[in-house]
């Protein structure tokens, strides 16, 4: 079973960009998921990511 929550490093790791702007873009809202801080580290919930990814790649495929 896979933990409920992803670290900011996993999260920018699966998109293939710095974790620093993985940050940005959680304070902007453009990366609509919920985020838990706990001890000053920040987690992102998986389901939240998974469903966006999901969101994102239709978008993709249904712009081509």
């Amino acid at each position: 079973m896979t933990p409920d929550y992803m670290r900011v490093a996993e999260v920018a790791a699966r998109l293939g960009v710095d974790r620093k702007t993985v940050r940005n873009r959680l304070m902007s809202g453009s990366l609509p998921i919920r985020v838990l801080r706990f001890d000053g580290v920040l987690r992102l919930h998986r389901q939240d990511f998974e469903q966006y990814l999901e969101r994102a790649s239709q978008s993709l495929s249904n712009s081509a």
